[in-house]
């Protein structure tokens, strides 16, 4: 290992061990009275990914293994221990990762254009993109062509939609709030040339948002704020529901297994799972 990447990697150690310390310092007061030692917190070491910007994460439960992305351009298949199963090098910011159920084809946020890319999981090739609109309201410029920059991003499934469902995406700048975007996934049929339109914005008066994970069971969002180090847990109708210090240190993605652990990934890289089951459930 180089100096360079000697000397990241204990920073982001440092960073990590002195988030944890801090949000745990006060989970007493916060997770209404639970004491840490009831929430079990553990990082898991990525090699050839723990140098990397890592932005999103996502649990795939048919395939019971998390996929991720990094700030590189990389996309990678990983099974919940760390152990790299899959990877490729694409072009793009990616920026966050979701997937639709019903079709089983993954969905990348790409910042910079702002666009969204529908990717193969077995392959990672990718089969469509789709450019959103920035156009919301009446203003041309809603989704801010210098400054703003999608994010984390979440599918909302729904069988009477005729897309199949929207997808929620979080803006970290300019609007730093949660857009709901319509994307033609049934009615377009071409590899290019799409465009997504924004339907609905919810402000959550927080700053940097980054993640965001849908619950299909209990009907929220899991959203990140990097700004403030804070997990908000926030309706279907952009209501925040709650607010609680994360583990770690410039957190960007976060999801959840079937079992109710959270998965989070770091700008500095590392992969952190926690396990708030306990306290989620009062």
């Amino acid at each position: 290992m180089s100096s360079k990447m000697s000397r990241r990697a204990s920073l982001s150690s440092f960073l990590l061990f002195w988030g944890v310390f801090l949000s745990f310092g006060c989970a007493g007061r916060v997770w209404e009275g639970f004491p840490p030692h009831e929430v079990g917190l553990r990082l898991i070491k990525v090699p050839g990914l723990d140098d990397k910007d890592l932005t999103g994460v996502l649990y795939h439960p048919e395939r019971g293994t998390l996929f991720v992305t990094s700030a590189q351009g990389e996309i990678a298949e990983l099974s919940v221990e760390g152990e790299i199963l899959h990877r490729k090098r694409i072009t793009g910011h990616l920026r966050g990762i979701t997937y639709d159920p019903q079709i089983n084809l993954l969905y990348l946020a790409v910042s910079g254009g702002d666009e969204i890319w529908e990717c193969d999981p077995d392959s990672f090739e990718i089969k469509r993109r789709f450019k959103i609109d920035r156009s919301y309201g009446g203003g041309s410029n809603f989704l801010m062509r210098d400054g703003g920059r999608i994010e984390g991003i979440a599918f909302v499934p729904d069988a009477e939609h005729p897309e199949g469902g929207t997808f929620f995406v979080v803006n970290r700048m300019g609007f730093s709030g949660l857009l709901e975007v319509e994307v033609p996934l049934r009615s377009a049929k071409q590899t290019a040339g799409s465009e997504a339109r924004i339907i609905g914005c919810y402000d959550l008066g927080s700053t940097e948002l980054t993640g965001i994970y849908y619950e299909t069971r209990k009907d929220r969002f899991y959203v990140t704020s990097k700004g403030w180090n804070v997990l908000l847990t926030v309706s279907h109708s952009g209501r925040i529901l709650r607010k609680m210090p994360m583990p770690g240190y410039a957190q960007e993605g976060i999801t959840l297994d079937t079992d109710g652990n959270i998965f989070l990934v770091q700008w500095y890289g590392g992969l952190t799972k926690v396990d708030f089951t306990h306290t989620y459930e009062h």
